[in-house]
């Protein structure tokens, strides 16, 4: 028990630390996209929103701007700067065969 002792003062000897692979799986993708959003050119408030906006899109669902007002509950205008934003970035590409106006968030290398 290490109670009381300074969290720097805690050592951990990594060859007693065991990781299950299968537990402890990080999804390099969603990594990669959330750094690229978190390196848009926009304020903070735009960062958040994209990134609510992947956390519910996924890389497999597709968009447009109703779906983004419905599920991140922004305005037309926000939805539409918004994608705006996403589309000058490279995160989302055009959709056909949607309707008109229908995203997808791309994956990033």
């Amino acid at each position: 028990m290490n109670y009381n002792v300074p969290e720097k003062e805690v050592l951990v000897d990594p060859e007693k630390v065991l990781i299950d692979p299968k537990k402890a799986l990080i999804d390099l993708e969603n990594i990669s996209i959330r750094n690229a959003i978190d390196k848009l050119n926009a304020n903070q408030a735009t960062k958040e929103k994209a990134n609510l906006l992947f956390e519910k899109m996924g890389f497999d669902k597709i968009f447009g701007r109703k779906e983004i007002m419905e599920n991140i509950n922004i305005s037309i205008t926000a939805a539409g700067n918004l994608l705006n934003h996403l589309k000058n970035a490279g995160l989302i590409k055009t959709v056909k065969g949607f309707g008109k106006g229908k995203y997808q968030f791309v994956r990033q290398e």
